[in-house]
């Protein structure tokens, strides 16, 4: 028994042997390695560095303004409220800019046909009051032949005297064209207050003081052309009128109806005061068209 327990305890490794295969590998690897002779470390190898710490402890953190965390401040509130208000201001002002120069523009167009309108007024005026005092002349003319006997009156005179004052009644044609555009689209706001005022004087006198005495010129008239028919030869004045009568023609006396003849001749003068009161009226009509005209050229500085 005791041989086979000392057999046993030799045959088992103590712990301080590797096996023959371990020992043999763990030889090959210090052969591997390089010799490093053993020399002493400086005594700085074994002092402590102190430790660092990282930068991003002290650095300070900046949130971005439009970070979803960001709290603004109200300055930054303030800033932005005033940048969108002056944005909206900026573009308000550039608008009314770009609408004033349009209304300028507008305005000086509409001055510029007004123009147009009163220079035709003012040649219409002056071939009316160039009718007008032929009427009047002839007026004169014929109430001097009915005051002579009638033995001494010259009928040929009469005759054409009468055709005048028949054949030449004319009214004002008034160009109202820009006053009228003005008026129905609201646009007199964009005239100087002087001008537009001036032209709607002009306006109501056109419209009113002129045509107003015409109604009483056209009564008067018509009741002179029924009386004429009734004293002359309406034959003879057509023939006047139409420029066909012969030198040598014989005209016949007027038909001797006193009663006809002097009604004739009081009419005769209420026509003339009436033409002279509308000549009056159209020249006072034509010194404002020129006075505006003046004043539209002046302000808008037209040709």
């Amino acid at each position: 028994m005791t041989e086979k327990n000392d057999s046993s305890e030799q045959t088992q490794p103590t712990g301080d042997r590797l096996p023959a295969s371990q020992e043999e590998q763990q030889s090959k690897e210090e052969s591997l390695q390089p010799v490093i002779e053993s020399q002493p470390l400086p005594n700085t190898c074994f002092e402590q560095i102190p430790l660092q710490k990282p930068e991003t402890e002290n650095m300070e953190v900046h949130k971005h303004p439009h970070h979803v965390t960001h709290k603004k401040k109200w300055g930054e509130y303030l800033l932005e409220f005033l940048m969108l208000f002056l944005a909206v201001f900026l573009g308000f002002i550039a608008e009314n800019q770009r609408e004033h120069g349009v209304e300028k523009n507008r305005e000086k167009q509409f001055m510029q046909t007004f123009l147009v309108d009163l220079q035709r007024d003012t040649a219409e005026i002056i071939e009316d009051s160039g009718t007008w005092e032929r009427v009047i002349n002839d007026i004169d003319s014929l109430r001097k032949e009915l005051e002579k006997p009638e033995d001494s009156q010259n009928v040929a005179l009469m005759y054409k005297a009468s055709t005048t004052i028949i054949f030449r009644y004319t009214t004002f044609r008034y160009n109202d064209r820009t006053i009228q555009q003005l008026r129905n689209s609201g646009n007199f706001r964009l005239i100087d207050k002087v001008i537009s005022d001036s032209m709607l004087h002009y306006d109501g006198t056109a419209r009113t003081s002129i045509p107003d005495r015409e109604i009483i010129i056209r009564d008067i008239y018509l009741d002179l052309n029924h009386l004429q028919n009734s004293l002359l030869n309406s034959g003879i004045t057509d023939q006047i009128r139409k420029k066909k009568i012969m030198d040598n023609m014989v005209y016949p006396r007027p038909i001797q109806n006193k009663n006809n003849l002097y009604q004739y001749y009081n009419d005769l003068f209420f026509y003339k005061v009436k033409v002279e009161d509308l000549k009056r009226r159209l020249m006072d009509q034509y010194r404002s068209a020129v006075n505006l005209m003046k004043l539209v050229k002046q302000t808008y500085h037209l040709e």
